[in-house]
């Protein structure tokens, strides 16, 4: 059996050509343009459908969230209703104390690497050049 496609020689093709368009027309059927057109319609309705489903959703999270925002002060046991449901300026004549967190103590780099185990660049080089677990088990079962 030849690797070679068969090919239509430039005359052959013309002549199928010819006879293709002097045949009888196969047509469509009548009904095929409205068929196509509703299911385009039925696509586009269910992307239009499903898009205002969750701008839907979109606004109902965004219209709780700002409920919430402006409920929350209210509510009982809330920092802001102490003392009977309102709201009161305190004015502050001291000073606060300072931050507790950024006036503590800050251990330097020795105090905190002091008794662990500190290997230099070169050790560290050393022992990527030296071979993994992995190859020294191949190399053993070879």
């Amino acid at each position: 059996m030849s690797d070679q496609i068969p090919y239509l020689s430039d005359e052959e093709l013309q002549k199928l050509m010819e006879d293709a368009e002097k045949e009888n027309e196969i047509k469509a059927p009548d009904d095929l343009e409205d068929k196509v057109i509703a299911r385009i319609v039925s696509i586009e309705r269910k992307k239009t459908i499903s898009f205002a489903g969750y701008c839907a959703r979109v606004g109902f999270g965004v219209a709780a969230a700002i409920a919430l925002l402006c409920i929350a002060p209210f509510a009982s046991g809330s920092r802001m209703t102490e003392g009977g449901g309102t709201i009161s300026v305190v004015e502050i004549t001291e000073p606060a104390e300072p931050d507790t967190f950024f006036a503590r103590e800050i251990p330097t780099k020795d105090e905190v690497l002091k008794g662990k185990e500190v290997r230099t660049k070169e050790e560290v080089l050393n022992s990527l050049k030296q071979p993994s677990p992995y190859e020294q088990l191949r190399s053993y079962f070879e």
